[in-house]
C-alpha cells in the first residue's frame, strides 16, 4: 500500500531546529522509516553567513561556537557532513544544506 507521510517542521528557530534534525528522523522512526515518507516544511529558517555591521558577532561565529559546545554527533545528514568535512558547522545554516 502507499506509505504514511510524516511533515517535520516548525517556524522561525523551530524551523532551524527541525532543519538541522530533518535527515535523522527516520532513524528515529526505526522500523516504520520504511512505511513512512518524511517531509520537512520549514517556515523562516534562514540565517545567513555574512559579514556583520558595525563589528557585531557573525551567524558563523555564532553557530561554530555552538557546534563545538553541542553533542551533535549524528544529527548532521551524510551529504552535508560529506560535503563540509572540515566544516561541519556550516550544517547548521540553511545556505549551505
Amino acid at each position: 500500500g502507499r506509505n504514511d507521510t510524516l511533515l517535520f517542521g516548525g517556524f522561525s528557530a523551530g524551523s532551524r531546529g527541525a532543519m538541522v534534525h530533518l535527515d535523522s528522523v527516520p532513524a528515529m522512526l526505526g522500523d516504520a522509516a520504511a512505511r513512512v515518507d518524511v517531509l520537512g516544511v520549514l517556515d523562516s529558517p534562514l540565517w545567513l553567513d555574512q559579514v556583520p555591521l558595525g563589528g557585531a558577532v557573525s551567524r558563523a561565529e555564532v553557530v561554530q561556537a555552538a557546534e563545538q559546545s553541542w553533542s551533535l554527533e549524528g544529527v548532521f545528514g551524510e551529504g552535508c557532513v560529506h560535503a563540509y568535512p572540515a566544516a561541519r558547522w556550516k550544517c547548521l545554516l540553511g545556505q549551505y544544506r
